[in-house]
């Protein structure tokens, strides 16, 4: 948690990150990729990080926002928000969309 006030840590988010082939848009994707770039004092073209998107990569999953609805089940939804729900509200996840880890 106290990385995500740290003056020295740079936050981002997946969903500024993904661009459209995840659910963001380019527009967003581009600049944060700029945002993070200028933190780091170096330049990069936008365009050059937007290919790194890639479905082989071998942590990647499906790389689109929410899916997480498809695959947890309501057991694990529910341990999920009662073991960070807290932390998850601190970021700012719980507030961008009511019930964000609560089982339907």
């Amino acid at each position: 948690r106290w990385l995500l006030q740290h003056p020295n840590v740079c936050t981002t988010r997946f969903e500024r990150l993904v661009g459209s082939q995840g659910g963001g848009t380019t527009v967003e994707q581009e600049a944060e990729i700029c945002r993070v770039a200028d933190y780091l004092g170096t330049e990069v073209h936008p365009h050059v990080m937007v290919d790194l998107f890639s479905r082989q990569a071998v942590t990647f999953f499906r790389g689109q926002q929410g899916v997480w609805r498809d695959v947890l089940s309501p057991l694990q939804l529910k341990v999920f928000n009662e073991r960070f729900g807290e932390i998850l509200s601190e970021y700012g996840y719980a507030d961008r969309e009511p019930g964000l880890f609560m089982a339907s």
